[in-house]
């Protein structure tokens, strides 16, 4: 978890990639890690995410999510991300995949999903769980942390009166 933590500190940019239920966990990492200044790059659209992966290079993070491993959008935009010298962190199943191979570093979120899911419910809560507590763990070795999430909690009160 130490490698991954210094990984995302020492990024000058993140780009978080993932389609379909993957995508809904890369736009809420995308979100925690914007409250934590981070300079996130994030699209649903795997034609963007692919385009936005060409620009990064040594010094820039790529965070890939999937499930399967086997997501051949996903396996691109990692790809095209490496070739220019970026680093590759992914989030997949225990299972060996193609695109864990790919990595730098992995992390696995293990989860019972059915052959045939329709909602890909445990592994996207799997994923979920996973990315709090990569935040959670950001947050607390941060000294930063706490003003910019008071900050953003703030920001978002004015709505809410």
């Amino acid at each position: 978890m130490r490698r991954v933590l210094d990984l995302i500190e020492k990024a000058a940019r993140v780009q978080i990639v993932g389609v379909g239920a993957s995508s809904l966990v890369a736009r809420d990492l995308t979100y925690k890690l914007q409250r934590l200044h981070r300079m996130v790059i994030f699209d649903a659209d795997s034609h963007v995410q692919v385009a936005n992966a060409a620009t990064l290079t040594a010094g820039d993070l790529v965070i890939a999510l999937s499930q399967s491993g086997d997501s051949l959008e996903t396996r691109r935009i990692v790809e095209t991300a490496s070739k220019n010298g970026a680093g590759v962190l992914t989030i997949t199943g225990a299972q060996p995949n193609r695109l864990a191979e790919l990595a730098d570093v992995q992390l696995y979120a293990v989860a019972e999903e059915e052959r045939h899911r329709s909602s890909a419910i445990f592994s996207r809560d799997a994923q979920l769980a996973l990315i709090d507590l990569l935040f959670i763990q950001l947050v607390q070795t941060s000294d930063a942390a706490g003003p910019l999430i008071r900050a953003a909690e703030e920001a978002v009160s004015i709505l809410k009166k």
